[in-house]
């Protein structure tokens, strides 16, 4: 008995250390290159990354850094990016700048650049829709857009500056905000809504009346039933509603562009 223990416990030892030899083999190839595999799934994750877009492409004289989807485009501040109208769109329309001197350079990355370029085009395009058809903010939005700058404005507690919100960045962000503004005051014009609105809670309702049973008679109980069906119907009509809002603001979007004279201008190095 005891000479079969010892030799079982002889090939466990031999099993483990041939296991260990293995994993050494492994490891130290390994460290010389990547698995065939790995080099593959790597090549796939980077064809796949997000490729410039067309509006990308006047930036092709500026100073350039980086290849394929890694470019990166140096600019400086008083480079004409693009003109909407006739209107000047600059690097300051793009992201904030802390300096006024218009030869300090600004890397941006070519998707970062695009997104950034088509955003400043839109705000711009709604800003001349809005005006071209008399639509101004509301006296409840100037309110709202007031009191977003007063917050950005207002001292960090114990009147400490903030070190993280230039004034260049809170202009460009009201800016955004009245963009975004206007947008949804002519969007209402045309019937669309980002948000689901009260008649179209009750307008689901009435076509769905057996879904939620009978109101309560009695009037504090009724006001807590209608409050609990109105967010039922509210979570459900919202995915829908907010397609459909997206869908016609595209449609919209893509309207002010074609009657638009949008040029891109090529920025020099």
């Amino acid at each position: 008995m005891k000479q079969r223990n010892a030799t079982l416990w002889l090939a466990i030892v031999a099993v483990a250390v041939a296991c260990l030899i293995a994993y050494l083999r492994t490891h130290q190839a390994g460290s010389k290159a990547p698995p065939v595999a790995i080099q593959k799934t790597n090549a796939a994750v980077a064809s796949s990354q997000p490729q410039p877009a067309p509006s990308g492409q006047p930036v092709t004289n500026a100073v350039e850094t980086g290849v394929g989807t890694n470019k990166v485009y140096q600019l400086r501040a008083d480079q004409v990016l693009a003109t909407v109208n006739g209107v000047e769109i600059k690097l300051g329309d793009l992201v904030p700048l802390t300096t006024t001197n218009g030869d300090a350079m600004v890397p941006l990355d070519a998707v970062t650049y695009n997104y950034l370029l088509n955003r400043a085009i839109n705000r711009e395009l709604m800003m001349q829709a809005a005006k071209a058809q008399g639509v101004g903010l509301t006296d409840a939005q100037q309110q709202q857009l007031m009191k977003l700058q007063a917050q950005r404005d207002a001292p960090e507690p114990g009147l400490l500056a903030k070190l993280n919100a230039s004034t260049a960045a809170v202009q460009l962000e009201l800016r955004d905000t009245e963009a975004f503004m206007l947008q949804t005051t002519m969007m209402a014009q045309h019937g669309f809504s980002p948000d689901v609105t009260p008649d179209q809670v009750d307008k689901y309702y009435q076509g769905h009346t057996a879904q939620f049973g009978d109101a309560p008679t009695d009037p504090l109980a009724r006001k807590q039933w209608w409050s609990n069906v109105d967010i039922i119907i509210r979570e459900l009509l919202e995915k829908q509603v907010r397609a459909d809002y997206n869908n016609a603001l595209n449609t919209f979007m893509d309207g002010q562009k074609a009657a638009a004279k949008i040029t891109l201008a090529a920025p020099a190095p």
